[in-house]
């Protein structure tokens, strides 16, 4: 079993080698439940949107998605080949969710 907390080694959630976990939807949801926690909900935005983009002289990605305060538990393990993950937060309750991605 691979458990994807000691592929983090402390980083961004879901930062591991295996692209189908690298996946800014969750990321996003897991971040906006951060950042409510320690009241900075408003600055969410910028720091998942523009910050990074504006530092390196790169354009804003021009997608957007919407989040809503929808409870949702985190599954306890994914499939990955002839491996399991084992996600960041597993097991939990979450209170955000990407309801649409455009």
């Amino acid at each position: 079993m691979i458990d994807e907390k000691w592929l983090v080694g402390g980083r961004a959630p879901f930062r591991a080698p295996f692209t189908q976990f690298d996946n800014p939807k969750i990321i996003s949801e897991l971040y906006a439940q951060v950042f409510e926690q320690n009241r900075a909900l408003d600055k969410l935005e910028g720091f998942a949107s523009f910050f990074g983009a504006d530092f390196y002289g790169l354009p804003r990605n021009q997608s957007r998605i919407t989040l809503s305060k929808t409870d949702w538990t985190m599954a306890e393990e994914y499939k990955f080949g002839s491996e399991v993950i084992v996600p960041i937060c597993a097991g939990e309750n979450l209170h955000w969710l990407v309801e649409d991605e455009s």
